[in-house]
């Protein structure tokens, strides 16, 4: 039986992967950070802790693999980027030289291709040229988006902004990308495992659908297809705006908008996938049916608990894994109240916030109230999320920076808004951009 480690195990692509390569006869080891609680347990499948910017932690790991597929990344546009991305990158191509793996896949991005990437996809870049200088066999791959259900990245970002009343948009929103569904991209990442490199030594594919869309596009798609809308409302932020509001977010400790992600809708780079399809006999499936496979997972199953997690777990700032929403559904069912929380409030943290108090005021023991407090048990009982809700010391200077940043970020959305309602009379009128279905 071929052994395959992952790194970056345990994120969304991540899991996808594992569950392939399980499916297909590997033995699978998934390197988790020390601290990391397991996704799930499968047979063949074997967990082990390690940290790809410590060498000797890799050492045992690697060892006995065939294929090594490494996912780990920093997204952010601090130094970490550099410690994970590119010093993490060299430590897990020597590891695999000495433990004698026979072919490493490496997950890049297609910003590594842009003339200004940002942080990321320069990290991303220079992690590319370690592998190509290393005489160990090495895929490159380089996907645009990846989206699916589980999803916290950018294009996660987009389904919240495309369900609201009016979308901002940065820029024209003429940038183009090439989402392909989390499910294919694990296909494609096992399909290339055991592709035949001939006499190369190191190949680089783009990763996507098979077709390029604009930013405008795609927001339209996904408001169609996920929040059912038969129309959009787009309003379009200027570049200069979009970077001034970027720089003044950045001290926040989790900034929804950053430089990188500004400088990266000014860009318009295709993404050719044709050359990695072909070489795999692989058809990825369409934008719009991966949507409407999006949309039936959110709308079932633990993942549609999304909401309640992260409203109770607000003040902690961190996001819900699928292991505490399948552990919430379970207890939901247990006592009967699968169906106690409407789904009407299960699109945004607000509504439920909203329902949450009004039936506390005139139905305290109700169905609703019932399921949440089911859910605030299951949350505190979770050693990771009651570590996150323990009550923390903290100074005057800390309360006075919280409050700092709190206010930076109001005045923010205050200007935003402000720039918006004077300068697009649009907005204040009952016109719609364009229709949905692209």
């Amino acid at each position: 039986m071929k052994r395959v480690l992952i790194t970056g195990a345990g994120g969304f692509v991540g899991q996808a992967t594992v569950r392939w390569f399980l499916d297909h006869g590997y033995e699978v080891r998934g390197l988790l950070l020390p601290e990391a609680q397991h996704p799930f347990c499968a047979e063949h499948l074997q967990w082990v802790r390690g940290d790809i910017r410590q060498l000797a932690s890799l050492q045992s790991a690697v060892a006995g693999c065939d294929v090594v597929v490494h996912l780990a990344a920093a997204k952010g546009e601090g130094a970490e980027s550099e410690r994970i991305n590119v010093e993490g990158s060299r430590n897990v191509v020597l590891a695999c030289e000495v433990a004698g793996v026979r072919r490493v896949i490496y997950v890049s991005t297609i910003s590594a291709k842009l003339q200004n990437p940002g942080v990321y996809g320069e990290t991303k870049a220079r992690a590319e040229i370690i592998f190509r200088e290393r005489p160990i066999e090495t895929i490159i791959l380089r996907p645009s988006l990846v989206y699916g259900p589980g999803d916290r990245g950018v294009f996660a970002i987009l389904v919240r902004l495309a369900g609201r009343s009016l979308v901002p948009v940065i820029g024209k929103g003429d940038s183009t990308y090439d989402p392909i569904f989390v499910d294919d991209m694990a296909e494609i990442l096992g399909r290339v495992a055991s592709w035949d490199m001939a006499k190369e030594r190191c190949v680089v594919f783009e990763v996507g659908a098979g077709k390029n869309r604009t930013l405008n596009a795609i927001l339209t798609l996904i408001g169609t297809h996920v929040h059912g809308r038969s129309r959009i409302r787009l309003f379009h932020i200027p570049i200069w705006f979009a970077a001034m509001s970027a720089q003044l977010l950045r001290v926040l400790p989790h900034p929804p908008l950053t430089l990188g992600q500004v400088r990266a809708s000014t860009q318009t780079v295709p993404v050719y996938t044709t050359p990695l399809l072909d070489a795999i006999a692989f058809t990825p499936r369409p934008l719009k049916e991966g949507l409407q496979d999006l949309r039936v997972a959110q709308a079932s199953g633990p993942r549609r608990l999304r909401t309640v997690a992260e409203y109770l777990l607000g003040p902690a700032q961190k996001r819900a894994d699928l292991s505490l929403l399948m552990r919430m559904d379970q207890a939901l069912k247990q006592f009967g109240l699968e169906r106690a929380i409407p789904e009407a409030l299960l699109s945004e943290r607000f509504l439920l916030a909203g329902a949450d108090a009004m039936t506390k005021l005139l139905r305290p023991k109700g169905d609703l109230q019932t399921a949440l407090f089911v859910c605030t048990a299951v949350v505190e009982c979770s050693p990771a999320s009651a570590s996150w809700l323990l009550p923390k010391q903290r100074t005057v200077v800390t309360l006075l920076g919280i409050w700092v940043r709190a206010s930076l970020a109001s005045l923010v959305a205050l200007c935003i808004g402000g720039y918006v309602w004077f300068h697009y009379p649009s907005v204040r009128q009952t016109t719609f951009y364009e229709r949905a279905d692209v």
